[in-house]
């Protein structure tokens, strides 16, 4: 639900339930890059950036690319859309 909720831009309401998600299951890798995502969105690096430090130290070897492969996505736009919050909050190159 956080999910689409991201992809539909309702980030606020997003936030509370991936945050929900990530208490109810703290292995989740995909949950802290929405999070992350969402809070790139709304301009809050800060957050987005302590989000992102959980996750790479809870998963050193996490990478979007291969996220992007286990999580693939018919309409293209909805991943960039996501990688659009990553970026919003400094934590990808280019």
């Amino acid at each position: 639900h956080g999910h689409a909720c991201l992809l539909q831009g309702k980030y606020k309401e997003a936030i509370e339930i991936l945050k929900s998600r990530i208490r109810r299951y703290p292995e989740t890798d995909s949950s802290r890059m929405l999070l992350a995502s969402c809070y790139g969105h709304l301009g809050q690096v800060d957050a987005a950036k302590l989000i992102w430090q959980e996750l790479m130290k809870a998963y050193p070897d996490f990478t979007v690319e291969s996220k992007g492969q286990v999580l693939p996505y018919k309409n293209q736009a909805d991943w960039q859309h996501i990688l659009d919050g990553l970026h919003n909050a400094g934590l990808l190159e280019g």
